[in-house]
């Protein structure tokens, strides 16, 4: 019977850089609004369309890289999604069979 243990590094692997994501594009956003003021109509908005595109680009790799690829924090396997439970079917759980653990990252689909 596995047992389940909370990811301890699941912080600085995911929600740690989508806050420095975040910041970024907040910080680019600013820049974005300075150029915007000096360049009137639609050479102006360019910058705010490179920002989401890029922003986006970077969740998109952040979720693939954490997420989908995702390594056992014990032993380094790389393990699936664990959907064994239809009550708990929205939770990012991930079973490691090396080391009969069932990795709970705190992030549920759907939470908002």
């Amino acid at each position: 019977m596995p047992i389940e243990k909370q990811d301890p590094e699941f912080g600085t692997r995911f929600v740690v850089p989508l806050v420095v994501i975040f910041a970024v594009a907040a910080l680019c956003g600013i820049f974005a609004m300075g150029y915007s003021q000096e360049h009137r109509g639609w050479s102006g908005i360019w910058p705010f369309c490179l920002i989401v595109v890029l922003m986006l680009a970077a969740i998109f790799a952040l979720h693939h890289k954490v997420l989908v690829r995702y390594h056992c924090p014990k032993c380094g396997a790389r393990i699936p999604f664990y959907r064994n439970d239809p009550n708990r079917a929205q939770e990012y759980r991930y079973y490691c069979k090396d080391c009969d653990i069932i990795w709970q990252t705190g992030l549920r689909q759907g939470d908002s």
